[in-house]
């Protein structure tokens, strides 16, 4: 029973900090120009990076504990997509704000 509620708590912080994560990427993704104090180009990455952590976080924390046995290349090639486009939209955001 501690068990199955431990795995049960983990995986509703981690559903939460995922969506989190999704929803506030896909709002600064989505916002017009004039949003916050930053560059509209450089908001959209980090937006972006945002929704991809949020997968990220989604695949490794969630349904890696609802599908144990799932195959092991696609998983690792799935999150290592995610994870990749994260920090690729991460190092974009970076280089928007500097070049600006």
């Amino acid at each position: 029973m501690l068990r199955f509620a431990t795995t049960a708590s983990l995986v509703l912080a981690a559903w939460a900090w995922a969506t989190l994560l999704t929803v506030g990427g896909a709002i600064l993704a989505t916002s017009p120009g004039g949003f916050g104090p930053w560059e509209p180009r450089a908001m959209t990455l980090w937006g972006l990076a945002g929704v991809a952590a949020g997968v990220f976080v989604f695949e490794v924390m969630v349904a890696d504990r609802f599908f144990p046995r799932a195959r092991g290349r696609w998983v690792m090639g799935l999150e290592t997509a995610a994870g990749g486009l994260m920090l690729l939209f991460a190092a974009a955001g970076v280089a928007a704000l500097i070049a600006r």
